[in-house]
């Protein structure tokens, strides 16, 4: 970050002479589960990976009517169709029943190319739309549904080292979500893709489902947090 140039298009805050931005984080619902998420303030990408109904989908849903809630615009990538507006509606109607319009402070690019993922993210942020966060439901699935061949995990660690760059110059919070496979050598689940990612996630929390609670665990200090998902989003 000293003074280095990315891509020949993006330069460090450094280089202008000024620090990079701080990022403005919103809270998910749940303090407890706000505690795992690095609070160093520069950015980064947060991974957060389960199994299906662990509460991945619903920690993002959360997180975006929280943003949208406090009048902050959010950029929501929906690789798998799932996204679901009048979730986000009920979630932020909850925090306040006064709020007007909130699916207005959220622009959904739903998308399973690779490419344009990578382009209109880099497009939209450099066009300075005044978005807190972005993010990347299920990100690695179009990248690797048709095998772990060299270009398409490089494209994936392409992307999510640009993720990193971009969150750090632009002062965005990035969140993104990855499905689980079974690692034979570890005898457990791992986050799909994770070879071609870990070097540019500063916060990677592991999400299950037990007897109905939910619980995340911090792969980095080994903490966990409770907490529930209802009709008023993720809470504690």
């Amino acid at each position: 970050m000293h003074g280095e140039r990315y891509e020949g298009e993006l330069t460090t805050a450094y280089i202008r002479g000024k620090w990079p931005p701080r990022v403005q984080r919103c809270s998910s619902g749940s303090n407890s589960l706000d505690s795992l998420i690095l609070n160093h303030g520069f950015g980064g990408v947060c991974q957060v990976y389960g199994p299906g109904s662990s509460g991945k989908s619903q920690m993002l849903f959360s997180s975006a009517a929280h943003y949208a809630v406090s009048g902050r615009r959010v950029l929501f990538v929906d690789t798998q169709g799932k996204f679901r507006p009048e979730r986000v509606l009920e979630i932020a109607e909850s925090i306040s029943p006064d709020a007007r319009d909130p699916l207005s402070y959220i622009d959904v690019l739903s998308t399973d190319s690779p490419e344009r993922i990578e382009e209109e993210v880099k497009l939209r942020l450099r066009a300075d739309n005044g978005y807190s966060a972005v993010m990347l439901d299920d990100l690695a699935e179009p990248y690797l549904r048709g095998g772990y061949s060299g270009r398409q995990t490089s494209s994936l660690s392409t992307t999510m080292r640009r993720l990193s760059v971009w969150s750090v110059i632009f002062g965005k919070h990035v969140l993104v979500t990855e499905r689980v496979r079974y690692d034979f050598a570890t005898r457990g689940q791992r986050p799909v893709g994770i070879d071609f990612t870990c070097p540019y996630i500063s916060c990677s929390l592991m999400f299950q489902r037990k007897d109905g609670n939910f619980v995340a665990k911090d792969l980095f200090s080994d903490r966990n947090a409770a907490f529930r998902v209802d009709k008023s989003g993720v809470r504690d």
